[in-house]
């Protein structure tokens, strides 16, 4: 039953992340039961899963647990200074939603990844996911009145309501706007690229081909710069560390640079001009970058124990202007965060909380090369999944350092289901080795 509904888990966090059932998102409904029945099949079974006999898990199981603590008392400390309980209100929710809310599911699933085909079938469900996303993505370019229309309708039919920001003057697939979508495609495709080199069946080839090349149109459409950058980076990691065959060269020497002139047409292609013109005509992320990296610099250094969840805007734009740059002012005002992982949450967190993120990324990588090397001759699983989550964490990590997300941003939850497999993955390799000892 409960490895039953992690596989429905990514459909509802990557088609219906914002929508509402009853006052509430399905996935936090999902969530909920997830967590029961791990902990019902742990007090039954008396058997904690093996990747938590792996000290780097352990290690940043504890990281991910203390950033949740040290958020809550310094968040309350804001309180208490300030005397908001709206902010903190706020700042609670988001901390149960999207911190805790991303642990309890890291720890639900993984718990009933259990076995190599259940891995599998899982990483399948996302490919799918993703896959009929990027189906309804290139059609809200190439036919918008019906692109746009598929969610409203699916919504109908489940009986959900809409909740959250729909943005339709961009390619976002059945995410809410092209954002989340980005990040979705941006840790997938990596992954399944490793798939893809490994994979020996002609049919499932045929599919994860047919989703590859889906995945990659739809990244292009959604014109994300830094996660174009960051898949393109990720299937060059992903091939060496695969130590891949002359024909998987081959085809990233063809991709990057058949990608780079679809890009360009797409850019500056007269359809996609009028068809983004809202997104277009607005394009100030260059300056808006820069200006946002200069505001949240000041605020660091003005509150280095950060401002509280929520409260970038309002501080930012005060910095702004106490700093004789008033012009820059209408700029911040309309951004709620600075747009880094690592800016945002040292603004909200302090130093303290960026400190423990960093402290958790180092960790993050450090375990991915050693399973890289712990998966030489385990099987084609392992030698898909190492490479491939070396290559999406790669490929996130670049994106999310232009935009809002990492394990502790937006509330999206593509970094958690990586994560997921990554500890799924050291799990079964450490019962391999376990299962070979005399």
């Amino acid at each position: 039953m409960g490895y039953v509904l992690s596989l429905l888990s990514p459909f509802f966090d990557m088609w219906f992340a914002n929508a509402h059932l009853l006052g509430v998102p399905p996935r936090s409904w999902l969530l909920v039961v997830l967590a029961a029945l791990a902990l019902l099949t742990l007090s039954i079974s008396k058997r904690y899963p093996d990747y938590l006999a792996d000290p780097l898990v352990k290690a940043m199981l504890g990281l991910i647990f203390a950033f949740v603590i040290w958020s809550v008392l310094i968040n309350f400390a804001h309180y208490l200074i300030n005397q908001e309980s709206e902010v903190l209100s706020v700042a609670i929710r988001k901390i149960l939603a999207r911190y805790m809310g991303g642990a309890l599911l890291l720890l639900s699933i993984a718990f009933f990844l259990s076995d190599e085909l259940k891995i599998k079938i899982f990483v399948y469900a996302v490919f799918a996911a993703v896959a009929f996303s990027s189906v309804v993505g290139i059609l809200q370019l190439l036919n918008p009145s019906l692109g746009w229309s598929i969610k409203p309708a699916m919504l109908k039919v489940l009986h959900l309501e809409a909740g959250g920001r729909i943005l339709s003057y961009r390619v976002g697939g059945l995410a809410d706007f092209s954002v989340p979508f980005s990040y979705q495609l941006a840790a997938v495709i990596p992954l399944l690229f490793a798939f893809l080199l490994v994979e020996r069946n002609p049919f499932l080839r045929s599919l994860m081909i047919a989703a590859y090349v889906l995945g990659l149109t739809a990244l292009l459409m959604t014109l994300m710069r830094s996660a174009i950058l960051g898949v393109f980076l990720a299937h060059i990691v992903v091939l060496y560390a695969n130590r891949g065959t002359s024909w998987a060269k081959r085809l990233l020497l063809l991709v990057l640079p058949v990608g780079l002139v679809i890009y360009l047409l797409l850019k500056f292609n007269p359809f996609v001009l009028e068809k983004f013109q809202r997104r277009l005509e607005g394009e100030r992320t260059d300056v808006g970058r820069i200006v946002l990296i200069q505001s949240a610099m000041d605020v660091l250094f003005a509150h280095p124990l950060g401002v509280g969840i929520g409260r970038f805007q309002e501080v930012a734009s005060g910095t702004v202007s106490e700093t004789s740059r008033p012009e820059l002012a209408s700029l911040i005002v309309s951004q709620t965060t600075a747009h880094n992982q690592f800016i945002n949450t040292w603004i909200y967190n302090g130093i303290i909380g960026f400190l423990l993120l960093l402290f958790l990324y180092v960790l993050l990588f450090r375990h991915l090369v050693f399973l890289l090397r712990a998966s030489l001759g385990r099987g084609r699983l392992a030698g898909a999944l190492a490479p491939g989550l070396l290559g999406a964490n790669v490929s996130y990590l670049t994106h999310s350092m232009f935009h809002n997300a990492g394990p502790f941003g937006t509330g999206e939850y593509v970094f958690w289901y990586l994560l997921i497999l990554q500890f799924s993955l050291a799990g079964i390799l450490y019962r391999q080795v376990r299962d070979e000892k005399p």
